[in-house]
């Protein structure tokens, strides 16, 4: 299951862009290098109306979250 969609290829016409919609699920296309920052399994927070996405990470006393702005 699937909560959102983030690519680093295509544009708003793009297959995965497309599907996503067609599923209304929120998605940011073309981010440059976003897999660099991502591995699977990884938590994220994604605000596809600010075009953000935020690594979470979790610690033994709380959650911080990275920043990683779609400039």
């Amino acid at each position: 299951m699937l909560g959102g969609l983030v690519t680093e290829l295509g544009g708003i016409l793009s297959h995965g862009a497309v599907v996503a919609r067609e599923y209304g699920l929120p998605s940011i296309v073309g981010v440059d290098n976003v897999t660099l920052y991502f591995k699977t399994g990884d938590k994220v927070l994604l605000n596809s109306t600010k075009g953000t996405i935020e690594k979470i990470v979790e610690e033994e006393e709380g959650v911080d979250l990275e920043k990683i702005n779609n400039s």
